[in-house]
C-alpha cells in the first residue's frame, strides 16, 4: 500500500469515527446508551488506531529511504 492509500484510508477512518461520534452527541438526552452505537463507535476508534499505526509506520519507513537517499547524494556530490 502507498503511503497516498495510506493517507486515504486515515482520513476516510477519521471521517467514520467523526460520524459516529456526531451521532452519540447529537442522540437525545433521554435516550439511553445504545449498546450497538457504543460497539460501532469503538470498532471504529479501533480501526482508526490500526490504519493510524500502519500510517506511522510507512511514514517512517518512507522518512529512513529518504534519509539515505540524501547521504548516498551527498556523498556523490562531495566526492
Amino acid at each position: 500500500m502507498s503511503t497516498a492509500q495510506a493517507q486515504k484510508r486515515l482520513q476516510l477512518a477519521f471521517d467514520r469515527l467523526e460520524a459516529a461520534a456526531r451521532r452519540v452527541k447529537d442522540r437525545d438526552p433521554g435516550e439511553s446508551a445504545d449498546g450497538a452505537a457504543l460497539e460501532q463507535v469503538r470498532a471504529e476508534l479501533a480501526e482508526t488506531r490500526r490504519d493510524f499505526v500502519e500510517l506511522e509506520r510507512k511514514a517512517a519507513g518512507a522518512s529512513a529511504r529518504i534519509d539515505a537517499a540524501v547521504v548516498r547524494l551527498k556523498a556523490v556530490l562531495d566526492s
